[in-house]
């Protein structure tokens, strides 16, 4: 756990803040507070806003109402005659900058400059530091996060948590009393995960004052202070991280799921000719996760079938699922689905759903067999529902309850 915030004062203080794009409003009256030293988690399913707010802290995206305070200091914002929201003060908005740095998913380093040249860019530039003070600077930044032998390599050299750790290196480079990450493992391989992680852990652990979004729960309730459970552009909980429980109870085959305890309320009909199940909707689902919620599972007859139709999210989302330009599914989740269903020898073809496609149950020792050919990390566990007991039906859970997927099952065979 980091250390505890030294101050009462909010180094960033949010009320009311709503943001639309046409007429889709996708911030609904945040309230925000950020004292120094504490770090703020931010959960919550995809589209829930958690990244628009971090922008709109940032002033990547103008807030249309609400206020938003750094320091003390409220950010004038003023409509324009199209009714658009507009910064009144770009000057404000360029010296409120500097108190604040961000951590994108993407990395954004830039290519066709070396890792010094990345970390010192901005305070040269922007802060106006000597050259040599920068270069000084940014070599023990390197050697904080453990890359001060990559200084003069290109980013197209290092691997995606390299990249990461040198994001982290240039952010820091600014001495910003807030730190912004936006997912910043989300673009990584899962055996990068664990790198950046750790350096994150140290920066909190030295009384920096952050606000993180993350889908990385264990690591949520270790470092913050306190979390906040975003869901359809509002804030539904918010507390300490003792609240956000962990859903690491393993199976015999140390194998967990997100959704594991969150059966309870799942309508599961009998399989005959065709099978639809249905899932509660994902609001409850993370809300359930982040206040420690725990319910019983369900258990199913097992069914064999010769074409299961899969979810895959609608939005890429990195090493999980892309559709590239011919039309082709590939990362994780299509490999982990086809591992499943070449073990039942069916055929899955995929279908573009409203949330992260979750896939079906098969015996355990099944499970068990392809998960230890395949690396699940916590952070590839959020898209796999293995629901406990096992569902073992080759049904799919649909997290949105106005969805509804069928499958076709053949006669029933023996486990």
């Amino acid at each position: 756990m980091q250390s505890q915030p030294n101050s009462v004062n909010p180094v960033v203080a949010i009320d009311d803040l709503h943001k639309s794009y046409a007429d889709h409003h996708v911030l609904k009256g945040i309230a925000l507070r950020a004292n120094e030293g504490e770090v703020v988690s931010l959960i919550g399913s995809s589209g829930s806003g958690k990244s628009t707010l971090l922008r709109c802290i940032n002033l990547l995206e103008i807030p249309c109402s609400g206020s938003l305070r750094i320091n003390g200091e409220e950010v004038r914002i003023r409509t324009d005659r199209a009714g658009n929201p507009q910064v009144a003060d770009p000057a404000q908005v360029a010296r409120l900058r500097t108190q604040l740095s961000m951590v994108f998913q993407s990395f954004n380093l830039w290519p066709h400059r070396t890792v010094l040249e990345n970390v010192i860019e901005a305070p040269v530039y922007v802060l106006g530091e000597d050259r040599k003070d920068a270069i000084a600077h940014a070599e023990h930044l390197l050697e904080k996060v453990g890359l001060a032998n990559k200084r003069d390599a290109f980013p197209s050299f290092l691997s995606g948590g390299q990249q990461q750790r040198v994001a982290i290196a240039r952010a820091l480079a600014m001495r910003p009393q807030v730190l912004l990450m936006d997912e910043p493992t989300s673009a990584l391989d899962p055996e990068l995960v664990g790198e950046v992680l750790k350096v994150i852990q140290g920066i909190a652990e030295e009384g920096r004052t952050m606000i993180l979004v993350t889908h990385e729960m264990a690591f949520a309730r270790d470092v913050s202070s306190k979390v906040m459970f975003l869901h359809q552009g509002l804030v539904e909980e918010e507390g300490p991280p003792s609240k956000c429980s962990s859903t690491r109870s393993a199976s015999a085959a140390g194998n967990s799921s997100w959704l594991r305890k969150t059966a309870s309320d799942v309508s599961l009909q009998s399989l005959k000719t065709t099978t639809s199940i249905k899932g509660k909707a994902m609001k409850n689902l993370l809300k359930v996760l982040a206040t420690g919620c725990l319910f019983s599972a369900l258990a199913s007859h097992a069914v064999a079938a010769d074409k299961i139709v899969f979810g895959i999210a609608l939005e890429p989302y990195p090493p999980f699922s892309m559709k590239s330009g011919n039309g082709d599914w590939s990362g994780f989740e299509p490999e982990l689905i086809k591992a499943l269903c070449d073990r039942m020898q069916a055929q899955c073809p995929l279908k573009e759903v409203a949330w992260d496609g979750l896939i079906p149950a098969l015996q355990s020792s099944q499970i068990d067999a392809i998960l230890n050919s395949l690396s699940i990390t916590d952070e590839r566990e959020k898209v796999i529902d293995f629901s406990a007991p096992y569902y073992q039906t080759p049904a799919m859970w649909v997290a949105d309850q106005s969805l509804e997927l069928v499958t076709t099952p053949k006669a029933s065979r023996a486990s």
